[in-house]
């Protein structure tokens, strides 16, 4: 119904934003995902309340990106429904936790508390079951039926000439951060306004 642009996608150069510009989707990455998920659900690829382990061919810790799970078995009770309802137990991203690895801040559905890391453990279930990466999912059961040729969740070339730039509170222009060569479901969305 009405579509316009505001502000500018360099400031510094003078380049303003128009209704093709590519924005980093960071967090917002999260429902589009959870979106996804529920399709999938719909379709029953998934079942939100079957414990995740149960969808993989080895344990959780076998895996490189988890083997700080090993001997915790709180990784066992985790399902889709507690990944997108952030009540996992495990932190936002391992990188910001003191040790910087990953650990259960607190046992599954005990309470809640936003979490990247959960995200990325059920894309990584998801791309399991299905034996597509999360990008060409999203592609193909979200992004091309609503004609969004212009949303990606891994760095599209064509991106470039209209990325818009994060600004720092002066208003400098930050450089493009966005290059992901790997999807994530927690924020690596790129996508016009």
């Amino acid at each position: 119904v009405y579509q316009k642009s505001f502000g500018y996608m360099d400031r510094k150069g003078g380049k303003r934003n128009d209704v093709q510009t590519i924005f980093s989707g960071a967090s917002f990455s999260k429902p589009v995902f959870a979106y996804l998920v529920m399709l999938l659900a719909e379709d029953h690829v998934i079942d939100l309340d079957k414990p995740l382990y149960e969808y993989m061919d080895k344990p959780f810790y076998e895996y490189p990106a988890y083997v700080d799970l090993k001997g915790d078995e709180r990784s066992k009770q985790i399902t889709a429904r507690m990944v997108l309802s952030h009540t996992t137990g495990l932190p936002n991203l391992r990188w910001q936790e003191p040790e910087g690895r990953l650990k259960f801040l607190f046992s599954p559905e005990e309470r809640h508390s936003y979490s990247g890391e959960g995200y990325m453990l059920l894309q990584m279930v998801i791309e399991n079951i299905t034996g597509k990466d999360w990008e060409a999912l999203g592609q193909e059961k979200l992004f091309q039926p609503l004609g969004m040729e212009r949303t990606s969740y891994t760095w599209q070339a064509e991106f470039k000439a209209d990325m818009a730039y994060p600004h720092d509170e002066y208003g400098r222009a930050q450089g493009i951060q966005l290059r992901r060569r790997e999807p994530s479901a927690a924020g690596s969305l790129a996508t016009t306004a």
